[in-house]
């Protein structure tokens, strides 16, 4: 494994789990828990696993990308207060299994002041 984007939890286990022959959910779990395999933003602002022997190799080769993003981010004003703001707004929208398109997102984003 180099690494696995990560959407969902439980599935990601599932992920890590078929391409190791004989393995069960528990030692995935333990493997996750014990920091053999760790869960990080390595490739870009999106969450990963990956082995922890190639952490370091990982994030010296990603990290002009990343740096880029955050500084994208700052560009355009995002900061810890605005993403607090949007997160919580996200949540309120798709609370209750509430499926959105993005564009019905970006539509409630704006009339809510979080856009």
């Amino acid at each position: 494994m180099g690494a696995i984007q990560v959407q969902n939890c439980e599935m990601s286990k599932w992920a890590v789990g078929i391409r190791l022959k004989n393995s069960t959910l528990s030692d995935i779990e333990a493997a996750l828990a014990g920091g053999e395999i760790l869960r990080t933003h390595v490739m870009r602002p999106t969450w990963h696993l990956v082995a922890a022997e190639n952490i370091r190799w990982m994030c010296e080769l990603s990290k002009k990308a990343i740096k880029a993003a955050a500084h994208r981010d700052r560009q355009l004003e995002i900061d810890g207060k605005l993403f607090i703001k949007v997160n919580n707004l996200l949540e309120t929208m798709l609370r209750n299994n509430n499926h959105l398109t993005r564009v019905e997102i970006s539509k409630q984003l704006n009339t809510r002041g979080g856009g």
